[in-house]
């Protein structure tokens, strides 16, 4: 599951960026089904609006998931959120609990009338 790193080539001014990661769709699909086999399946389907069926070859690898299903796990579970980030280096490994820590605390903030 690891994602490989490659060098950038320079780009039109000829600055180079020292690594890039490629994530590649079976990179994605191992993560995303093994994040969705530790959920309950009524859990994921009440937060992305996808069937059981759907949900069930998510967890088998049958299947991956698109952007907008990815993009409402991500809105309406914090902790996946934070595991996301941290997968695909937006937050430090190890740093993930602390992002979705702020999560909540933002959204119980906002949230306040």
């Amino acid at each position: 599951m690891d994602i490989s790193k490659a060098n950038r080539s320079p780009n039109f001014r000829g600055h180079t960026s020292p690594k890039t990661s490629t994530v590649t769709t079976d990179n994605l699909v191992d993560f995303v089904r093994a994040k969705a086999i530790l959920y309950p399946v009524k859990h994921l389907q009440a937060i992305t609006g996808l069937s059981k069926k759907q949900v069930e070859n998510i967890r088998q690898g049958v299947s991956g998931v698109s952007g907008v299903t990815l993009t409402r796990w991500i809105m309406g579970d914090p902790d996946f959120a934070g595991q996301y980030a941290e997968w695909v280096g937006l937050v430090r490994p190890g740093e993930a609990e602390t992002a979705t820590a702020l999560t909540k605390l933002v959204n119980t903030i906002v949230r306040r009338p």
